[in-house]
């Protein structure tokens, strides 16, 4: 099984900065008796001359995040924040709801190795998932694989990836501490439940590809420090091979030599674990196909190269299918014999249709498509010679995932939608029998709940389309409650997920609003690349837009509307807020990327260049000084209420962007307009969190909405 879409999964005033010097200013908050004084934030101007250009920087200084000073003034506002949050908790106890709203059953799409199926459940409020696997029956005999909850005493030990050798009796698998997801790689032995010996570091968000005999395997690394220059080890991203047993720093490097430092390298194995498949991404519209036989000696042979196109592929009785969007906005399958990989001899097999192909996968000798069509999924069912057999049906609008292997006709297929709780059902492509496996028990009727897609024009005219959620009965008249939320970036979709944390939300008559601007991947290759590098404007153009459509159609009105993001959504919450700050009553901006003129210059950044662009290109440098935030808040003007959030372990973004933002800000707003700022301690970019800090920080980010829009 095959993703065309990338790995960014993913798993972003150059002239005027008035602050009021550190002092501490006493304030009050909005409709309730709570004080806060901002901790003494010096300004120590730093000017960098870029293109002919001086950029004035009076926060640099928060860069340091390793310096004392820098600490003692991220615990002053984690200090500042927990006073508020506290009184708002005996407001409203959101924690407590949310505690009882998870405190349920959930499981995973189930995959197939051998006789075996692996899976994850949560029983209950447990902070981590268990993994489980289970032979031949989903429904009895499951036994304990994997249990982060036992690895740490505070729960902030997670696991990050697992990939299961052929027949399922080996697990390789990556574990990091506090969400810094970078992680180690180890090997469980799961006939027996023992540890093998052999461990490998530097292994973040591995690919692993196993031998069939389970002797070795593929992986990716990043180099340890004295390989790389010191600075990169966050890049020159590599494949090895792995002899079980033998000394990881004798693994050879299989791929990776002579390439571009920000490309990301990944693999697979084909379905008839014959051969591997080769990946090198640069950026989120390109990627570069290779191909070799699995045994660790042979020849890497090329299937694409320099295309300007994403590519994936199997390999199937001889034969090669190729998922891509080269020539094919919307994606199509080629085929080709494994003999004749040049481009000049693939063929058509399934074309180019009205949704977009978003992954392919051989299941029981037949090609399943997964479609995103209206933004939602479609399953295609298709010979192995590209006739359309079928399609699968589902309840409702929704979001799936299938697996499956190859030589059996049985399909796993998950589905959710936002009021259709995760089910798992399983489907038999033969006889087409259907039976449900798992459905979580939400503990709410769903039936209560509304969900609209209408469509609003951008700046340009660009239809947006708008996911509208509330409860039914509710009066909408203009001054409603309403948060809206986008990302608009890395070809990444809003699809229809099961969220339960807005549940309370809507309970308490709010409206939940999720746009789908340009950028992300609801309509192919062309709606991402108008929304990536010189055309990043228009996303913040559709969001505004959108913004504006619940305004404009009495949905809600400025003093009622926030917006919340995060990571590149983050990005889009500092555009919206410095951009648009009549718009909106508050804002929540979670891990963002701020300072875009100096983003690329930290952590693993670089590689996301392709999509931003970067201030050493002076044609790119000119776009992103014109919407990178912290280069564009204007003193003269009226700014919202503004949470922003971070983690201290975020190896994506740098916590700076969040820290110089707020410091700029807290000496820009309104008296009795708050900036708060919390760093969270053993966090990083969200993933890994144990379930209480999960639902504590969340519950926290609804609070402070709830607070500044006159619900509490």
């Amino acid at each position: 099984m095959k993703r065309l879409i990338n790995w960014w999964s993913i798993f972003v005033l150059s002239f005027l900065f008035f602050q009021c010097g550190g002092a501490k200013i006493t304030r009050k908050g909005v409709d309730m008796d709570i004080e806060y004084k901002y901790p003494k934030t010096e300004r120590k101007v730093v000017v960098d001359t870029i293109f002919g250009e001086e950029i004035r920087d009076p926060y640099r200084w928060l860069e340091d995040f390793d310096n004392e000073e820098v600490q003692k003034w991220i615990k002053g506002q984690n200090e500042l924040y927990n006073s508020i949050m506290e009184k708002l908790s005996r407001k409203e106890n959101l924690y407590e709801e949310y505690l009882k709203l998870y405190e349920t059953k959930v499981m995973s799409l189930p995959k197939r190795y051998g006789e075996r199926y692996f899976y994850r459940e949560r029983d209950g409020l447990i902070d981590h998932s268990i993994t489980y696997t289970s032979k031949g029956n989903l429904r009895s005999g499951k036994i304990e694989v994997l249990n982060p909850n036992e690895w740490s005493e505070d729960g902030t030990v997670s696991l990050d990836w697992m990939y299961p050798s052929p027949d399922g009796s080996i697990i390789a698998y990556g574990k990091s501490e506090k969400g810094s997801e970078e992680s180690t790689l180890y090997l469980l032995d799961v006939e027996r439940g023992k540890s093998l010996p052999d461990v490998i570091e530097r292994t973040r968000a591995a690919a692993v590809a196993w031998l069939p005999d389970k002797s070795g395997f593929y992986y990716t690394r990043y180099p340890k420090k004295g390989e790389v220059p010191p600075g990169d080890e966050h890049y020159y991203r590599g494949l090895y091979f792995h002899k079980i047993g033998q000394e990881p720093s004798k693994d050879p490097l299989i791929f990776g030599e002579g390439r571009g430092k920000e490309e990301w390298v990944s693999v697979s194995l084909s379905s008839e674990e014959d051969y591997i498949l080769i990946y090198s991404y640069l950026g989120g519209e390109r990627n570069d196909l290779y191909i070799k036989e699995i045994e660790p000696t042979g020849e890497v042979r090329t299937i694409a190269e320099g295309l300007e196109s994403i590519f994936s592929a199997d390999v199937i009785d001889g034969k090669v299918y190729i998922q891509t969007n080269w020539k094919a906005p919307k994606a199509r399958i080629m085929v080709t014999d494994i003999k004749n990989l040049s481009s000049s001899d693939w063929k058509e097999l399934i074309p180019e249709g009205d949704g977009i192909l978003q992954e392919f996968y051989i299941i029981g000798r037949k090609l399943v498509l997964r479609y995103l069509k209206d933004v939602h999924t479609r399953i295609g069912i298709f010979s192995l010679e590209g006739k359309h057999l079928y399609s699968l049906d589902f309840p409702t609008m929704g979001s799936a995932e299938v697996s499956g292997r190859w030589d059996s006709p049985l399909l796993l297929c998950s589905f959710e939608s936002f009021f259709y709780p995760p089910t798992i059902f399983r489907f038999n492509l033969e006889t087409k029998e259907r039976e449900t496996v798992f459905q979580m028990d939400v503990k709410r009727d769903l039936s209560l709940y509304e969900l609209k897609q209408v469509r609003c024009k951008s700046k340009d005219g660009t239809e947006i389309p708008l996911w509208l959620m509330y409860r039914k009965g509710i009066k909408l008249d203009g001054d409603t409650p309403t948060i809206l939320t986008g990302y608009g970036g890395f070809n990444i979709s809003m699809n229809p997920w099961f969220t339960r944390t807005i549940l309370p939300w809507l309970d308490k008559g709010g409206v939940y609003a999720i746009a789908c601007l340009r950028g992300g991947g609801e309509f192919g290759k062309e709606w991402h690349e108008a929304g990536m590098l010189a055309n990043k404007q228009n996303v913040f153009d559709d969001f505004i837009s959108a913004s504006e459509w619940l305004i404009e159609n009495k949905w809600t009105n400025p003093n009622k509307l926030a917006i919340r993001g995060g990571s590149n959504g983050g990005l889009l919450m500092g555009a919206a807020l410095t951009q648009r700050p009549d718009l909106y009553k508050a804002v929540e901006c979670g891990v963002p990327l701020l300072d875009m003129l100096r983003y690329h210059k930290f952590s693993i950044a670089r590689i996301w260049i392709p999509e931003y662009g970067s201030a050493e290109n002076k044609e790119q440098f000119e776009y992103l000084k014109k919407y990178s935030p912290y280069n564009n808040v204007n003193p003269t003007k009226d700014y919202p209420a503004i949470f922003f959030n971070a983690g201290q372990s975020d190896t994506r973004v740098h916590p700076m962007h969040a820290m110089k933002m707020a410091a700029l800000m807290q000496g820009v707003v309104d008296k009795d307009t708050p900036v708060l700022l919390y760093v969270e301690q053993k966090s990083g970019h969200g993933v890994g969190r144990p379930l209480k800090m999960a639902l504590k920080h969340i519950s926290n980010q609804y609070l402070f909405l709830m607070w500044q829009l006159g619900m509490i």
